[in-house]
């Protein structure tokens, strides 16, 4: 599944325009990402290794939602490809294309970093 030519990594704007251009909100969100992107990395390895396809469906669903949230168009659109195809495809035909949602989603995470370290942040006036 090529995905890198039709999407960005991420929608920048938005993001913020889902975060209302609230910069302390775009860092909370960001932050919740960052935190909760291991859990979901670690159920699609597990699921992977014991070849659980309701769990791979599960740990999909729920990246498809973050990274929706989030603005990462290619995460939002390989993982609601393997999420859909896990009710009929073996894991082992899902592997590659897998392992590419889990680069797309290192992928944005580090540009929600980058733009974490680009945004000010908020003084009391």
């Amino acid at each position: 599944m090529k995905t890198e030519e039709k999407c960005p990594v991420l929608d920048e704007a938005g993001l913020r325009d889902r975060t209302s251009d609230d910069e302390e909100l775009l860092r909370e969100v960001i932050d919740l990402f960052v935190q909760e992107t291991p859990t979901h990395e670690q159920e699609v390895r597990s699921a992977l290794q014991t070849g659980d396809m309701d769990l791979l469906g599960r740990a999909m669903h729920a990246i498809k939602g973050t990274a929706g949230n989030m603005g990462g168009a290619r995460v939002l659109d390989l993982s609601g490809k393997i999420e859909e195809s896990t009710k009929h495809a073996p894991v082992t035909a899902l592997s590659d294309d897998v392992e590419e949602c889990l680069r797309q989603l290192h992928l944005l995470k580090q540009a929600l970093v980058a733009l974490v370290r680009r945004t000010p942040v908020a003084t009391a006036a």
